[in-house]
Order: structure tokens, then C-alpha cells, then sequence
């Protein structure tokens, strides 16, 4: 409002007013620079710096962002970074990484805006061109990796293992040159064996096979490992391990041998000779018994003693005897039977038949040969090789213990109990013991 101080007469002219309106001073954020790399290659990182500055009349105390935006893949945002405040007339700068790695391969327009609310719009946003090229592709490698190890879960303490470790090239380059395959024992801290491969083809394989001899490997478990000894671009798999647990050697006692005379007369004293062998792995220290029992009624006829046996020996043949006293007659019981499955055993009865006129079938009564000379074999299974004839059997037959043969055409098919000391009392027999 102006006014004059003269006393005049008209008073109503002597004041004017007018408005003027008064704003608060301007904030101001301004982008005046950004920098990047020109180009850059597939899935790379672009680095892209903004530079920031206030150029308004108020200081800035609240943070702001910066973004970072692909003008050329629709304004997606590719990163962001925040100013802490700023004051008067002061200039900063953010970098914001831009990861390349799904950006088409072409040129891209990146634009970086600051995010405050300001009086001036117009110097908000800045932008760059940056050229997003194919991936270079990495260089050739130089890699043999060791990509198996085979072994067996357990090995018997004394008895070799075989172990076989594969490598292969996985690099991009051809091995032209020699190395070495070592294995070893990481628990003994022994080296088992050592191979060489002559070179390998880029992505080729090669197998080598390691003899382990675990005589002196303590029992337990062993972890061993196979290495490759060529300098290579990646060390992380040079090596490979397995696990192989060393078991005891077993104990095992074989009655390995008996022999007895195949005939014997009631009363007589029969020798029975009893081989034991150590076919395990373990000396046996302490002492064990052989016990020999009659196979046909079941009793113990003797007990020896071994005090103790080494690996891989026999025992010292260790005899037993019996007397063989019963109050009859022993024969042998032949059964041809084949389909009860028993063990089949082949005995020779010996005897000469002879035609009584040259064209008969029957014996000659008078020949005292009829019961010896040329030998005819019957196979035939044994029930038990020495029986008492006589005795009263589960079915109730008196005579169980009877001779079946096989029949040959035209001849009589009874069956008759026959012992062998009795064949030349009963010569005129008409049955043949087929082979």
C-alpha cells in the first residue's frame, strides 16, 4: 500500500495498494551427468554413474532414489540406489550395476531418474546409450577329473582286491602329454599303486586297475584315494576317495579224507584213517576233537584229539579202530534205486557166468570158478554198508536187507537176499547184474 503525507483536498486518491505473493524458495534436484561402458557383452555387468546435484535454494535432508531404468525393453527397471539428502549447491554421484544377462544383443537407451518431488521436472531425468553384445565365449580348458572310484565293500584280511579308478578329460583341450593315476591308502598311509595314462582326448575316459594286496592292512576300515598328478585348470576334482572295510579271516576245520578197508570179517579189527584240514584263513590254537560214530546204528566208536592246527595243514591222520563183534552175519544191502536220490556207490561183485551145454543160460553148479574170474559192475546204492541180517525192520519184513537187480530178458524176476560169501552155494541163481 503506498500513500503521500500532504494535506490536500481529496483525500481518497492519496493511498494505492496492490498484492504480491510471496512462494517459499524452490527445491531443485538435478541429474547433470551419467557415464557407462560403451558396450558390453551378454551377461555381463554395466556399470552406469549418475551424477546428482541440488540445485534448488533449500537443503534436501530427506533420501531420494535414483533408478535406473531399459528405455529400449519398455522402461523396465534394471536398478536403483538412494541419495541420503543433499544440501545446497552440493553434487554427488551413484552407480548402479546393470546385469546384462537376459538383455536382447542389441543397443539400449538407459535412463536414470531421480525420484524426489522438486519444483523443476525438466532436469530429473538423464539417459545413455549402452550396446549389449553376443557372450565371448570362455577359453579352452585344461581339466582331468577323476570321476570314479571302484572298490569292494569288504575285503577278507590276506586276499587281494582289485580297484579300478576312471578319469576323463571334461576340459576343451586334448592332454597330449603323460600323468599318473596314484592311489593310495589314506588310513596306513601307504601307497597302493601308481599308473600311467598316455595322454587323452578332450572328453575321452580312461579306466586303470589297481591290485591291492591287504596281507599287512590292518582290519577295519581303509579310505583309499586316487588322485591325478597333471596340472590342470581346476584342482577340485583331481581326487576321489572309497571306503573298503578289511573283515578277519575265517576259521574253518575240513574233514577233508576217511579211509576204512571196504570188507571186513566179524571180530576183526577194522583201521579207520581221518584226515582234518585248516582250510580257513586262521591258525587254530586251541584243541578239538574227531569223533568217529557207525553210520548204520548210530554209536560212537572213537574220539581223538588234535591240539591245535596251522593254516593249510592237515591234521596228523589221526587213526581210530573198532571191532566189529556182532552175533550175525553182515551183508551188503544193494538197492537200484536210483530215483530215491541217495548218493550212488559202485560196488563189483565178482563171477564167471558159464552155459552148462554151450547154450543155456544157467550155471555149472560144478565149476568152482562160477563165483570168481571175469568181474560184471553193478551200480548201485547203499543204504548202509554193514548190516545185520535178520533183524526185525519197520515194515515188519524179516529179510530186509535183500539184493534188487535190474532183469535181463527170459530170466526169473524174484528177488532173493543173497550175501556174498554165499554165491557159490547157490550157483543155479538165474539173475544177472546189469551194468
Amino acid at each position: 500500500m503506498a500513500t503521500h503525507n500532504l494535506t490536500d483536498d481529496n483525500a481518497p486518491n492519496n493511498r494505492l495498494t496492490t498484492v504480491v505473493t510471496v512462494h517459499p524458495k524452490p527445491t531443485d534436484i538435478a541429474l547433470t551427468g551419467v557415464t557407462g561402458p560403451h558396450s558390453v557383452a551378454q551377461g555381463d555387468t554395466a556399470h552406469v554413474v549418475v551424477t546428482v546435484q541440488n540445485v534448488g535454494e533449500v537443503d534436501v535432508g530427506t533420501p531420494f532414489a535414483v533408478e535406473l531404468t531399459d528405455g529400449t525393453a519398455g522402461g523396465a527397471v534394471v536398478g536403483t540406489q538412494t541419495v541420503a539428502g543433499l544440501a545446497i549447491g552440493a553434487t554427488t554421484t551413484v552407480d548402479i550395476a546393470w546385469n546384462t544377462a537376459g538383455a536382447a544383443i542389441t543397443g539400449h537407451i538407459v535412463i536414470a531418474t531421480q525420484k524426489l518431488p522438486d519444483n523443476k521436472s525438466t532436469n530429473d531425468a538423464i539417459a545413455i546409450a549402452i550396446n549389449v553384445n553376443a557372450p565371448v565365449p570362455p577359453p579352452s580348458s585344461n581339466d582331468v577329473a577323476v570321476t570314479a572310484v571302484s572298490a569292494p565293500g569288504s575285503v577278507t584280511q590276506g586276499s587281494a582286491a582289485t580297484i579300478g579308478v576312471t578319469v576323463q578329460n571334461v576340459g576343451q583341450q586334448n592332454v597330449t602329454g603323460s600323468f599318473d593315476i596314484v592311489l593310495t591308502d589314506q588310513t596306513a598311509g601307504v601307497t597302493i599303486g601308481t599308473q600311467t595314462v598316455a595322454g587323452l582326448a578332450a572328453g575321452a575316459s580312461a579306466t586303470r586297475s589297481f591290485n591291492w594286496n591287504t596281507t599287512s592292512a590292518a582290519q577295519g576300515g581303509h579310505t583309499l584315494v586316487a588322485t591325478q598328478t597333471l596340472s590342470d585348470d581346476n584342482a577340485t576334482n583331481n581326487t576321489r576317495s572309497v571306503t573298503v572295510t578289511i573283515a578277519p579271516q575265517p576259521v574253518d576245520l575240513a574233514v577233508t579224507g576217511i579211509t576204512a578197508p571196504a570188507r571186513v570179517n566179524q571180530g576183526d579189527i577194522a583201521p579207520v584213517v581221518v584226515t582234518v584240514q585248516n582250510v580257513g584263513g586262521q591258525e587254530v590254537t586251541g584243541s578239538f576233537d574227531i569223533v568217529l560214530t557207525d553210520g548204520y546204528n548210530g554209536p560212537t566208536i572213537g574220539t581223538q584229539t588234535v591240539s591245535g592246527l596251522a593254516v593249510d595243514r592237515r591234521g596228523g591222520e589221526q587213526r581210530d579202530r573198532t571191532e566189529l563183534r556182532h552175533s550175525r552175519e553182515h551183508r551188503f544191502h544193494f538197492g537200484l534205486r536210483p530215483e530215491r536220490g541217495r548218493a550212488e556207490c559202485r560196488h563189483q561183485l565178482r563171477y564167471r557166468p558159464h552155459r552148462r551145454d554151450g547154450r543155456g543160460d544157467g550155471w555149472n553148479a560144478d565149476d568152482p570158478r562160477a563165483c570168481g574170474g571175469s568181474q560184471h559192475v553193478a551200480h548201485v546204492q547203499l543204504e548202509y554198508d554193514v548190516r545185520r541180517s535178520g533183524r526185525s525192520h519197520a515194515g515188519g519184513d524179516p529179510h530186509p536187507f535183500r539184493r534188487q537187480r535190474r532183469e535181463q530178458p527170459g530170466l526169473s524176476d524174484d528177488h532173493g537176499e543173497r550175501s556174498v560169501d554165499r554165491c557159490r552155494r547157490d550157483r543155479r541163481e538165474r539173475a544177472w547184474l546189469g551194468d
